[in-house]
């Protein structure tokens, strides 16, 4: 597999899926602990945006090594990240829809992977990066899901896929 740091607009449109985001807690489901507390109005897309920057930063240093992050950024780590954050205003949604967004979540995930532990393992899942990527993806995949058209009617009456009852239910009560 390959790498390469992702444009600063891809992390800060995936990252503005957390102004969109009801719940803003997220968990790291590895090590128990609350990334986002759901009381801390302070942990914003912006945050987010430094957290995906840094894990595909720590990815291509794993990949390549320490000094490929400067040369494929073309400036150090803390101004990527920096750039990321600053292209996101309060508040902001992301510019595109929710099947671009999925696909720039599946791109930055390629990218970002590579990420390993001191003996060389794989070590991505552990990552907060990984957590918030798995929230933001839940959300998108939701959104997308309730816009579309589900469910059938059998006999005139509604039915939904996942929450069967039978007809003789539905007309005997």
């Amino acid at each position: 597999m390959s790498a390469f740091i992702v444009h600063p607009r891809h992390i800060a449109e995936i990252a503005k899926i957390q102004n969109l985001r009801p719940n803003k807690g997220i968990w790291n489901q590895v090590t128990g602990e609350r990334l986002i507390n759901l009381k801390n109005e302070d942990y914003t897309a912006k945050q987010c945006a430094v957290v995906l920057a840094s894990a595909n930063c720590e990815s291509i240093a794993s990949k390549y090594g320490e000094d490929s992050v400067a040369d494929m950024a073309r400036m150090e780590e803390y101004e990527y990240t920096g750039v990321c954050s600053d292209l996101i205003s309060i508040g902001e949604e992301p510019e595109v829809n929710d099947s671009s967004l999925y696909n720039m979540i599946r791109c930055y995930e390629y990218q970002t992977c590579e990420i390993t532990d001191r003996d060389g393992k794989p070590a991505y899942v552990k990552t907060d990066a990984y957590w918030i990527i798995q929230a933001f993806k839940e959300y998108i995949i939701k959104d997308w899901a309730q816009q579309q058209a589900w469910g059938y009617e059998e006999d005139g009456i509604p039915v939904v896929p996942w929450e069967y009852t039978s007809k003789r239910q539905v007309l005997h009560g």
